[in-house]
Protein backbone atom coordinates (compact mmCIF):
# COMPACT_ATOMS: atom_id res chain seq x y z
CA UNK A 1 0.00 0.00 0.00
CA UNK A 2 2.78 2.22 0.96
CA UNK A 3 4.63 1.92 -2.58
CA UNK A 4 1.07 2.38 -4.43
CA UNK A 5 0.79 5.48 -2.30
CA UNK A 6 4.28 6.96 -3.06
CA UNK A 7 3.75 6.27 -6.92
CA UNK A 8 0.41 8.09 -6.97
CA UNK A 9 2.41 10.90 -5.06
CA UNK A 10 5.28 10.71 -7.74
CA UNK A 11 2.72 10.19 -10.20
CA UNK A 12 0.75 13.42 -9.32
CA UNK A 13 4.00 15.39 -9.33
CA UNK A 14 5.27 14.54 -12.58
CA UNK A 15 1.88 15.41 -13.61
CA UNK A 16 2.49 18.74 -11.98
CA UNK A 17 5.36 19.93 -13.19
CA UNK A 18 4.33 18.63 -17.00
CA UNK A 19 1.28 21.02 -16.48
CA UNK A 20 3.46 23.64 -14.90
CA UNK A 21 6.04 22.94 -17.81
CA UNK A 22 3.03 22.97 -20.89
CA UNK A 23 2.02 26.53 -19.01
CA UNK A 24 4.88 28.03 -19.42
CA UNK A 25 5.96 27.17 -22.65
CA UNK A 26 2.24 28.31 -24.16
CA UNK A 27 2.15 31.33 -22.12
CA UNK A 28 6.07 32.40 -23.81
CA UNK A 29 4.57 30.82 -26.93
CA UNK A 30 1.64 33.34 -26.82
CA UNK A 31 3.95 35.87 -25.61
CA UNK A 32 6.11 35.84 -28.52
CA UNK A 33 3.28 35.61 -31.20
CA UNK A 34 2.34 39.06 -29.04
CA UNK A 35 5.51 40.73 -29.51
CA UNK A 36 5.67 39.24 -32.93
CA UNK A 37 2.59 41.10 -33.93
CA UNK A 38 3.86 44.25 -31.75
CA UNK A 39 6.83 44.36 -33.98
CA UNK A 40 5.08 44.05 -37.11
CA UNK A 41 2.99 47.05 -36.51
CA UNK A 42 5.84 48.72 -35.21
CA UNK A 43 7.19 48.23 -39.12
CA UNK A 44 3.94 49.27 -40.42
CA UNK A 45 3.61 52.47 -38.14
CA UNK A 46 7.29 53.49 -39.12
CA UNK A 47 6.34 53.11 -42.72
CA UNK A 48 3.11 55.38 -41.95
CA UNK A 49 5.54 57.83 -40.52
CA UNK A 50 7.67 58.28 -43.18
CA UNK A 51 4.54 58.74 -45.45
CA UNK A 52 3.81 61.57 -43.17
CA UNK A 53 7.00 62.99 -44.26
CA UNK A 54 6.86 62.67 -47.63
CA UNK A 55 3.71 64.49 -46.93
CA UNK A 56 5.01 67.35 -45.34
CA UNK A 57 7.42 67.63 -48.16
CA UNK A 58 4.65 67.83 -50.74
CA UNK A 59 3.15 70.31 -48.89
CA UNK A 60 6.24 72.86 -48.15
CA UNK A 61 6.84 72.60 -51.72
CA UNK A 62 3.69 74.02 -52.08
CA UNK A 63 3.44 76.61 -49.62
CA UNK A 64 6.82 76.44 -47.41
CA UNK A 65 4.76 78.42 -44.29
CA UNK A 66 3.10 75.11 -43.98
CA UNK A 67 2.61 74.02 -39.82
CA UNK A 68 1.08 70.52 -40.28
CA UNK A 69 -0.23 67.56 -41.53
CA UNK A 70 -3.78 66.92 -40.49
CA UNK A 71 -4.37 63.57 -39.30
CA UNK A 72 -4.84 61.04 -42.14
CA UNK A 73 -6.03 57.65 -42.09
CA UNK A 74 -4.24 55.04 -44.42
CA UNK A 75 -5.04 51.48 -44.02
CA UNK A 76 -5.24 50.09 -40.42
CA UNK A 77 -3.39 52.92 -39.33
CA UNK A 78 -2.49 56.74 -39.62
CA UNK A 79 -0.01 59.30 -39.59
CA UNK A 80 0.48 62.92 -38.88
CA UNK A 81 3.48 65.63 -38.57
CA UNK A 82 3.86 68.61 -37.10
CA UNK A 83 6.46 71.37 -39.07
CA UNK A 84 8.45 73.83 -37.02
CA UNK A 85 9.90 76.37 -38.42
CA UNK A 86 13.50 77.35 -37.20
CA UNK A 87 15.13 80.48 -36.66
CA UNK A 88 17.79 79.97 -39.77
CA UNK A 89 15.15 79.28 -42.37
CA UNK A 90 15.10 75.55 -42.13
CA UNK A 91 11.75 73.68 -41.17
CA UNK A 92 11.69 70.70 -38.83
CA UNK A 93 9.04 68.41 -39.35
CA UNK A 94 7.83 65.38 -36.44
CA UNK A 95 5.85 63.03 -38.49
CA UNK A 96 4.31 59.81 -36.15
CA UNK A 97 2.99 56.63 -37.44
CA UNK A 98 0.08 55.03 -35.10
CA UNK A 99 -2.10 51.85 -35.57
CA UNK A 100 -5.10 51.63 -35.12
CA UNK A 101 -6.01 54.87 -37.37
CA UNK A 102 -9.01 55.65 -34.85
CA UNK A 103 -9.00 55.34 -30.68
CA UNK A 104 -5.78 55.09 -28.33
CA UNK A 105 -2.99 54.07 -30.83
CA UNK A 106 -1.49 50.91 -29.86
CA UNK A 107 1.74 51.18 -31.64
CA UNK A 108 3.13 54.25 -33.15
CA UNK A 109 6.45 55.76 -34.39
CA UNK A 110 8.27 58.76 -34.81
CA UNK A 111 10.14 60.11 -37.23
CA UNK A 112 12.16 64.05 -37.60
CA UNK A 113 13.57 65.64 -40.42
CA UNK A 114 15.34 68.75 -41.52
CA UNK A 115 14.19 70.21 -44.58
CA UNK A 116 15.22 73.28 -46.11
CA UNK A 117 14.43 75.41 -49.45
CA UNK A 118 17.36 77.23 -51.09
CA UNK A 119 16.68 81.33 -52.31
CA UNK A 120 18.76 79.98 -55.53
CA UNK A 121 21.22 77.71 -56.82
CA UNK A 122 24.88 77.44 -54.66
CA UNK A 123 27.54 79.77 -55.60
CA UNK A 124 29.80 77.74 -58.44
CA UNK A 125 26.86 75.29 -59.26
CA UNK A 126 27.44 76.48 -63.00
CA UNK A 127 31.18 77.07 -63.44
CA UNK A 128 32.35 73.08 -62.42
CA UNK A 129 33.03 70.53 -65.45
CA UNK A 130 32.28 68.26 -62.37
CA UNK A 131 30.34 69.13 -59.15
CA UNK A 132 29.48 66.12 -56.93
CA UNK A 133 28.17 66.28 -54.03
CA UNK A 134 29.15 62.96 -53.17
CA UNK A 135 32.91 61.04 -53.12
CA UNK A 136 35.14 61.15 -56.44
CA UNK A 137 37.22 58.14 -57.49
CA UNK A 138 39.53 58.69 -60.47
CA UNK A 139 40.63 55.60 -61.52
CA UNK A 140 43.68 55.15 -63.80
CA UNK A 141 45.34 58.19 -65.06
CA UNK A 142 43.86 57.87 -68.77
CA UNK A 143 41.09 60.21 -67.90
CA UNK A 144 40.83 64.15 -68.46
CA UNK A 145 38.80 67.11 -67.10
CA UNK A 146 39.03 70.42 -68.65
CA UNK A 147 37.37 72.54 -66.02
CA UNK A 148 37.15 73.27 -62.02
CA UNK A 149 35.87 70.09 -59.64
CA UNK A 150 34.31 70.39 -56.72
CA UNK A 151 32.89 67.71 -54.67
CA UNK A 152 32.02 66.86 -51.36
CA UNK A 153 33.02 63.92 -49.39
CA UNK A 154 36.66 62.13 -50.04
CA UNK A 155 38.69 61.99 -53.34
CA UNK A 156 40.48 58.84 -54.47
CA UNK A 157 43.00 58.54 -57.22
CA UNK A 158 45.03 61.10 -58.65
CA UNK A 159 43.95 64.60 -59.68
CA UNK A 160 46.97 64.49 -62.86
CA UNK A 161 44.30 64.68 -64.96
CA UNK A 162 42.32 67.48 -63.90
CA UNK A 163 43.40 71.14 -65.43
CA UNK A 164 41.12 73.38 -63.46
CA UNK A 165 41.04 73.38 -59.28
CA UNK A 166 40.04 70.57 -57.38
CA UNK A 167 37.57 71.97 -54.10
CA UNK A 168 35.99 70.01 -51.49
CA UNK A 169 32.94 71.92 -50.23
CA UNK A 170 31.05 69.71 -47.51
CA UNK A 171 28.40 72.79 -48.09
CA UNK A 172 27.27 71.43 -51.06
CA UNK A 173 25.49 68.47 -49.78
CA UNK A 174 22.87 67.20 -50.83
CA UNK A 175 22.79 68.26 -54.20
CA UNK A 176 20.74 71.17 -55.20
CA UNK A 177 17.02 70.12 -55.60
CA UNK A 178 16.38 71.24 -59.30
CA UNK A 179 12.72 71.83 -59.91
CA UNK A 180 11.71 68.89 -61.68
CA UNK A 181 8.19 69.73 -62.33
CA UNK A 182 9.44 73.10 -64.10
CA UNK A 183 11.96 71.24 -65.99
CA UNK A 184 10.09 68.23 -66.70
CA UNK A 185 7.13 70.67 -68.54
CA UNK A 186 10.03 71.94 -70.47
CA UNK A 187 11.26 68.77 -71.61
CA UNK A 188 7.23 67.79 -72.66
CA UNK A 189 6.91 71.25 -74.69
CA UNK A 190 9.90 69.85 -76.31
CA UNK A 191 9.21 66.38 -77.85
CA UNK A 192 11.99 65.52 -74.91
CA UNK A 193 10.26 63.60 -72.13
CA UNK A 194 10.87 59.95 -71.44
CA UNK A 195 8.70 57.98 -69.51
CA UNK A 196 10.00 54.61 -67.96
CA UNK A 197 9.41 52.79 -71.28
CA UNK A 198 11.24 55.49 -73.20
CA UNK A 199 14.76 55.52 -70.97
CA UNK A 200 16.66 53.90 -74.29
CA UNK A 201 15.83 57.28 -76.29
CA UNK A 202 15.59 58.29 -78.93
CA UNK A 203 17.31 61.50 -77.61
CA UNK A 204 18.85 64.54 -79.48
CA UNK A 205 21.95 64.76 -81.15
CA UNK A 206 23.16 68.36 -80.43
CA UNK A 207 22.77 70.38 -77.13
CA UNK A 208 20.66 73.11 -78.95
CA UNK A 209 17.09 73.39 -78.50
CA UNK A 210 17.31 76.85 -80.70
CA UNK A 211 20.70 78.13 -80.74
CA UNK A 212 19.68 81.48 -82.02
CA UNK A 213 17.19 82.08 -78.73
CA UNK A 214 19.94 80.07 -76.61
CA UNK A 215 17.45 77.36 -75.30
CA UNK A 216 19.24 74.13 -74.52
CA UNK A 217 17.34 70.56 -75.73
CA UNK A 218 16.08 69.78 -71.56
CA UNK A 219 15.60 65.62 -71.69
CA UNK A 220 13.93 64.38 -68.81
CA UNK A 221 14.26 60.64 -67.82
CA UNK A 222 11.90 59.02 -65.67
CA UNK A 223 14.77 56.50 -64.75
CA UNK A 224 18.37 55.01 -65.48
CA UNK A 225 20.24 56.84 -68.13
CA UNK A 226 22.29 54.18 -70.01
CA UNK A 227 24.30 55.45 -72.98
CA UNK A 228 25.59 51.79 -74.02
CA UNK A 229 25.41 51.55 -77.79
CA UNK A 230 24.66 55.23 -78.79
CA UNK A 231 26.72 57.29 -80.05
CA UNK A 232 25.99 60.88 -79.63
CA UNK A 233 23.16 62.08 -77.27
CA UNK A 234 23.31 66.04 -76.65
CA UNK A 235 20.86 68.52 -74.48
CA UNK A 236 20.43 69.17 -71.05
CA UNK A 237 20.08 65.83 -69.38
CA UNK A 238 18.17 65.50 -66.03
CA UNK A 239 17.91 61.87 -64.85
CA UNK A 240 15.34 60.26 -62.22
CA UNK A 241 13.20 63.27 -61.15
CA UNK A 242 12.12 63.27 -57.27
CA UNK A 243 13.38 59.22 -56.75
CA UNK A 244 17.35 58.56 -56.97
CA UNK A 245 18.62 56.85 -59.95
CA UNK A 246 21.97 56.11 -60.96
CA UNK A 247 23.55 57.44 -64.72
CA UNK A 248 25.60 54.58 -65.83
CA UNK A 249 27.34 55.74 -68.81
CA UNK A 250 29.66 52.96 -70.71
CA UNK A 251 30.41 51.92 -73.80
CA UNK A 252 32.00 54.88 -76.80
CA UNK A 253 29.33 57.64 -76.40
CA UNK A 254 29.92 61.36 -76.84
CA UNK A 255 27.34 63.40 -74.86
CA UNK A 256 27.25 67.00 -76.27
CA UNK A 257 25.64 68.79 -72.94
CA UNK A 258 25.36 68.30 -69.67
CA UNK A 259 23.68 65.99 -67.00
CA UNK A 260 22.29 66.15 -63.76
CA UNK A 261 20.87 63.39 -61.60
CA UNK A 262 20.40 62.78 -57.71
CA UNK A 263 21.77 59.35 -58.06
CA UNK A 264 25.61 58.11 -58.68
CA UNK A 265 27.70 58.91 -61.68
CA UNK A 266 29.60 56.45 -63.11
CA UNK A 267 31.59 57.13 -66.27
CA UNK A 268 33.30 53.51 -67.26
CA UNK A 269 35.49 54.75 -69.99
CA UNK A 270 36.12 52.06 -73.07
CA UNK A 271 37.70 53.81 -76.11
CA UNK A 272 39.30 57.30 -77.36
CA UNK A 273 35.80 58.46 -78.43
CA UNK A 274 34.38 58.58 -75.25
CA UNK A 275 33.18 62.52 -73.64
CA UNK A 276 31.33 64.55 -72.19
CA UNK A 277 31.13 67.82 -73.48
CA UNK A 278 29.54 70.39 -70.99
CA UNK A 279 29.43 69.60 -67.71
CA UNK A 280 28.19 66.72 -64.81
CA UNK A 281 26.29 67.61 -61.75
CA UNK A 282 25.68 63.99 -59.04
CA UNK A 283 23.78 63.72 -56.17
CA UNK A 284 25.85 60.99 -55.06
CA UNK A 285 29.08 59.72 -55.92
CA UNK A 286 31.44 60.04 -58.77
CA UNK A 287 33.48 57.68 -60.76
CA UNK A 288 36.08 57.94 -63.76
CA UNK A 289 38.06 55.16 -65.36
CA UNK A 290 39.14 54.85 -68.61
CA UNK A 291 40.22 56.97 -71.45
CA UNK A 292 36.99 59.09 -70.71
CA UNK A 293 37.08 63.14 -71.09
CA UNK A 294 34.91 65.26 -69.65
CA UNK A 295 35.06 69.24 -70.68
CA UNK A 296 33.64 72.09 -69.61
CA UNK A 297 31.29 74.50 -71.55
CA UNK A 298 30.70 77.81 -70.28
CA UNK A 299 28.32 78.56 -72.78
CA UNK A 300 25.86 75.82 -72.36
CA UNK A 301 26.35 76.39 -68.55
CA UNK A 302 25.49 80.09 -69.42
CA UNK A 303 21.91 78.17 -71.48
CA UNK A 304 20.94 76.19 -68.70
CA UNK A 305 21.56 78.72 -66.51
CA UNK A 306 19.43 81.03 -68.00
CA UNK A 307 16.44 78.71 -68.16
CA UNK A 308 15.44 80.40 -64.78
CA UNK A 309 15.83 76.72 -62.79
CA UNK A 310 14.49 77.42 -59.16
CA UNK A 311 15.13 75.43 -56.29
CA UNK A 312 12.91 73.14 -54.49
CA UNK A 313 12.41 72.12 -50.94
CA UNK A 314 14.53 69.28 -49.98
CA UNK A 315 15.33 67.14 -46.76
CA UNK A 316 18.79 68.04 -45.10
CA UNK A 317 18.38 65.19 -42.16
CA UNK A 318 16.08 62.41 -41.99
CA UNK A 319 16.47 60.99 -38.09
CA UNK A 320 14.42 57.55 -36.74
CA UNK A 321 13.78 59.04 -33.10
CA UNK A 322 12.97 55.20 -31.54
CA UNK A 323 14.49 52.11 -31.04
CA UNK A 324 12.29 49.80 -33.14
CA UNK A 325 12.39 47.31 -30.07
CA UNK A 326 10.92 49.75 -28.08
CA UNK A 327 7.30 49.46 -28.43
CA UNK A 328 5.29 51.53 -26.15
CA UNK A 329 3.46 53.19 -27.36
Amino acid sequence: MNKKGIALVLALVIVMVLLLLGGAMLSRSMAEVNLSNRYLESIQAFWLAEAGINQALIDLRSDYSASNVASTTFGEGGYSAVITANVDGTRTVTATGFIPSGGTPRIQRTLESVMNRLAHTPANFFSQAIYSAGDITFAGAAYSVAGDVMYSGTFTGTDSGITGDVTDDPSITPLAHLDFDQLKTISQAQGNYHDVDGLDGPFPTDFWYDEVAGIPNVVYLEGAFDLSGKNLVGGFFIVGGDVVYDAELSGNVAVDGAIYTLGNFTLNGGGSALNINGGVWSGQNTTITGSSTIAYNAGYMNAIQNLGIVTTVQMLSWDDTQDPYNLVP
